[in-house]
């Protein structure tokens, strides 16, 4: 059995922190076990005083408190924005979250895109990377995406 140890972590129950205690998991299923007799085959990571509480991971949002994931006018600014969002979801129980990027002009997703990628923020829920609605999608279920940002795939031919 692999054994993953957290330590110096403090650790939320019930809406309470409690001190500093390492917390073990079976890496096989992922379930909250009790410390082994022999912890010298334990990887363990030390998370430095961090908060270790449950939380949920937010799949799509195109943006909220007053932000749009598409709308870019500095690299600063923008990141100021994520910062934003992220310190908004963590009060609400988020710990992780992907911005969605719907079917936007090219220059769009040249800007965004990079700056989307994986961070985390003080006191904030972290920043888990994008998720892009198109540009390839089905014409026939393109929903409310414009046909005017679609890509457009070409088969593959190989040769004979």
């Amino acid at each position: 059995m692999a054994i993953l140890a957290f330590t110096n972590a403090r650790i939320c129950r019930h809406g309470a922190l409690f001190p500093p205690s390492p917390l073990y998991f079976d890496n096989a299923d992922g379930l909250i076990v009790v410390p082994p007799p022999d912890t010298t085959e334990v990887e363990t990571i030390d998370l430095q005083n961090r908060i270790l509480a449950p939380a949920f991971l937010e799949l799509q949002t195109n943006g909220c408190v007053g932000v749009h994931f598409t709308n870019h006018s500095s690299d600063e600014e923008y990141v100021e924005n994520l910062e934003k969002v992220s310190r908004w979801m963590v009060t609400k129980g988020v710990g992780g979250w992907w911005a969605t990027v719907p079917t936007v002009e090219k220059d769009v997703y040249r800007k965004v895109l990079p700056l989307l990628k994986p961070r985390t923020f003080n006191n904030g829920a972290a920043l888990l990377g994008a998720h892009c609605e198109g540009p390839f999608l089905n014409p026939s279920k393109k929903g409310a995406h414009s046909t005017s940002t679609q890509g457009h795939l070409h088969p593959i031919t190989h040769p004979p």
